[in-house]
């Protein structure tokens, strides 16, 4: 259904070991426009312990000309761990062609 909007939205579902849902990603058609616009700098934070079922959001973020973040991808994860990290990494780099301009990636303390 997100797809059949338009067809520039992008998501993936991936299943952990389990079977559960470890990591959902999704970039529609205007985030990615808004990711073309300005590939430089990419911000990645994440909540931690904010709803009831523990899953964490994984909001990444373009600077724009005026150093406002404008969001090109949001991720529902299981954890913050490397596989989960990475799912979110691959969804981006597929949904955005110019994912190899990224010259900066800020990233929240907790990943440090």
């Amino acid at each position: 259904m997100f797809n059949l909007e338009n067809p520039k939205n992008v998501y993936t579902v991936n299943e952990s070991a389990r079977g559960d849902n470890g990591v959902t990603s999704l970039t529609t058609a205007q985030m990615r426009a808004m990711y073309d616009d300005f590939p430089e700098v990419l911000q990645m934070d994440c909540t931690h312990k904010t709803n009831k079922y523990n899953y964490q959001l994984l909001s990444d973020v373009a600077m724009d000309q005026f150093s406002h973040g404008q969001p090109v991808q949001y991720s529902l994860l299981e954890t913050t761990a490397d596989w989960h990290m990475a799912k979110c990494l691959d969804h981006f780099n597929r949904a955005n062609d110019h994912w190899k301009f990224v010259r900066i990636v800020r990233t929240c303390e907790k990943w440090w």
